[in-house]
């Protein structure tokens, strides 16, 4: 019953963060919701300013936190290690999911190039982008990222394998392929609204930093195989 359970709890966890990351798209991208990046209840730019900077702070420290492994190995004792990724995508997507419901809009414009020569292609690059964050996550284990292939070898009672370092086609050309991608779907439109100035600059920043922490757990699992690695190719372009 136990193995049941974490992975229905895994699976879940999954379609969960699906689910998040389609809502992020709309809610960027001004769908006809209630509450979106440049809609929803206003207050003053100061006070949009400050909610929408400690949301981004609040995402930022438990996305990065929780990924490192110090904390597992403290957060493992509470809960048990086959559900412990699922259980980290699982607040992840909450945390991503409360900034876009508590977002307070900033819709002073800075550009607008809707409706112009260039706004179908600005379209192409940032389709580009989700290409190529689709295309390194599935270029390593896509499951064991996000927390089901542990479930799943916990349900058929045997150990998950360590993953050797391996370098597939686009982490040839940078180290951080789906963060690359992730900065150009952010950076590649049309309008750009003060709000969304402000989204971008806090996703960036929070990029720029985590792949550093990211590459201290990546040295202290791989060694001298990442330390080679990251002489020889870049980190985002």
């Amino acid at each position: 019953m136990k193995r049941w359970l974490m992975l229905i709890y895994g699976a879940g966890c999954y379609l969960l963060a699906g689910l998040s990351v389609i809502y992020l798209a709309v809610f960027l991208n001004d769908a006809d919701l209630p509450r979106s990046l440049n809609r929803g209840p206003i207050t003053s730019p100061s006070t949009a300013a400050l909610v929408d900077v400690l949301l981004l702070a609040i995402f930022g420290l438990q996305h990065s936190a929780m990924a490192r492994q110090s904390f597992k190995r403290v957060w493992t004792r509470v809960v048990p290690p086959p559900i412990e990724r699922s259980t980290y995508v699982l607040l992840s997507s909450l945390a991503l999911v409360l900034v876009c419901l508590l977002w307070r809009p900033l819709p002073g414009v800075i550009f607008d190039l809707r409706d112009t020569f260039i706004e179908w292609p600005i379209w192409f690059v940032a389709g580009l982008g989700c290409l190529i964050v689709l295309a390194a996550m599935f270029q390593f284990d896509h499951w064991e990222f996000l927390g089901v292939r542990q479930v799943w070898d916990s349900f058929r009672k045997r150990e998950s394998n360590f993953t050797p370092f391996q370098v597939p086609e686009l982490y040839r050309f940078c180290r951080h392929p789906m963060m690359a991608g992730i900065l150009i779907v952010l950076w590649a439109v049309p309008l750009m609204t003060v709000g969304r100035l402000l989204f971008n600059a806090g996703f960036t920043l929070y990029i720029l930093i985590a792949v550093r922490w990211e590459e201290r757990d990546l040295i202290a699992r791989f060694g001298d195989d990442y330390r080679q690695y990251r002489r020889q190719v870049r980190m985002l372009f």
